[in-house]
């Protein structure tokens, strides 16, 4: 009886240590997981958003290089524009002499563009630079560079090339003394403009965000390396 007994006990801890040692089963998502298909569709998708972003990256390179160029050109342009204002503020005898300059152009394709236009189109360019890393460049005016809020309204369109029509040539030494200060402003901005490198900066975040279709800076600048 002890014998039978003490077998029975034995196959009952057999019993117990095999269901123990005995492995559930795996729930149904892993074998799909495991699948061959699963894993094809994983590198498909993984290869699509690189292919993407790779693409997105491209571009982001492409319009970096399309508005530099362009944002150099508009300097360029604008300030050959500015040059021949400040030519006439030095030998003006009256408002007509502003009226009537024949603005010189640079590149052909802006010739039929006002300097206002010009200088519009390279602000919305300036939309996408980041000019922080270089925030510390300073301007190098070379005398006064300050006018009144009164002298702004009244004359200020001189310098983009349009002159009011209720200006008197009384008032044209007023507005001489004026634009001699405010183009000398303008000059400094050139020259601090002119000394500024600008090249694509497309990180991943950048990428992303023109992606997602916000208009995030995708040119920095530095120190021209020819300083």
């Amino acid at each position: 009886m002890s014998d039978l007994l003490r077998e029975r006990r034995d196959q009952e801890f057999q019993r117990r240590v095999l269901a123990a040692l005995e492995r559930p089963k795996p729930p149904k998502w892993t074998a799909v997981v495991n699948s061959r298909l699963f894993s094809v569709l994983v590198l498909g998708l993984i290869g699509a958003i690189g292919s993407f972003y790779f693409t997105n990256y491209q571009k982001c390179l492409a319009d970096a290089e399309r508005l530099s160029e362009s944002w150099y050109r508009l300097t360029r342009e604008a300030m050959t524009r500015h040059d021949a204002i400040a030519w006439t503020v030095a030998n003006a005898s009256s408002f007509d002499d502003f009226r009537n300059i024949k603005y010189p152009s640079v590149y052909s394709e802006m010739k039929d563009k006002s300097l206002w236009e010009i200088l519009r189109e390279k602000r919305q360019i300036a939309r996408r630079i980041d000019f922080k890393p270089t925030s510390s460049l300073k301007m190098s005016a070379t005398g006064d560079m300050r006018y009144s809020a009164d002298e702004l309204e009244k004359y200020g369109g001189i310098a983009v090339g349009n002159v009011r029509h209720d200006l008197k040539d009384d008032e044209l030494e007023s507005a001489r003394s004026f634009l001699m200060r405010y183009l000398n402003g303008v000059f400094a901005e050139y020259r601090r403009e002119m000394r500024l490198w600008l090249h694509p900066r497309c990180t991943f975040t950048t990428v992303a965000k023109s992606i997602a279709g916000y208009q995030a800076p995708i040119i920095t600048t530095s120190l021209n390396p020819a300083e």
